[in-house]
């Protein structure tokens, strides 16, 4: 009994050493740009131990039966001296969806997005990796709330760190959804995925 009270006080006592080394002080500054569909944003996130910096912009456009969204987000991270889990590190994010209506109910639309990350230090918990990511469909959209959706997509992702986690992947979807008369809404989805890993 004494041997467990000591064994607790001793993991108590370490507990609140880790408390104490993750409590910081912190501050944010955000700046935006806002003009008709486009914003520009900017937040740095300051500690007393490291800072992050997040930059966004999004805005979308349409002509006629065309449009099309689009964003960037830019981040990186400084160094925190007192956290060994966690490293410096710079993610960029591009993604576009246009999309373009044939008629009342049936419109084509296709969504390109493009993600790299990039950690000063390799480690279990941050690898670096390049994905890019495309899909093409088609929805149907009735009188009655009623739609049917049909879309393919393909990944590609590169881990320089790590073979075993590279792969390319395509998919076929399809979806289909119908309010009935009332508060019942019926619906169904079904995919289909194939992954293929890099080889050792």
């Amino acid at each position: 009994e004494s041997y467990d009270a000591l064994r607790l006080c001793s993991q108590l006592r370490s507990l609140e050493r880790t408390i104490e080394e993750l409590k910081e002080s912190y501050i944010s500054l955000e700046t935006a740009y806002d003009r008709g569909a486009t914003r520009i944003s900017n937040t740095v996130y300051a500690t007393d131990a490291a800072w992050r910096n997040v930059a966004d912009a999004h805005t979308r456009h349409r002509a006629g039966r065309f449009s099309v969204n689009a964003r960037g987000r830019l981040e990186w991270k400084g160094d925190d001296d007192r956290d060994s889990l966690s490293s410096a590190y710079l993610v960029t994010q591009l993604s576009a969806t246009p999309r373009m209506e044939l008629n009342d109910h049936w419109e084509i639309f296709t969504r390109g997005d493009w993600e790299k990350t990039d950690y000063a230090e390799g480690s279990l918990y941050g690898l670096d990796y390049t994905r890019g990511r495309a899909r093409l469909g088609v929805r149907y959209s009735g009188d009655l709330l009623e739609s049917i959706e049909l879309t393919i997509g393909k990944t590609s992702r590169a881990v320089p760190d790590s073979s075993r986690l590279s792969y390319d992947e395509s998919w076929l979807s399809a979806e289909a959804s119908y309010w009935s008369f009332g508060p019942t809404r019926w619906s169904a989805s079904l995919a289909y995925v194939s992954r293929q890993y890099e080889a050792d």
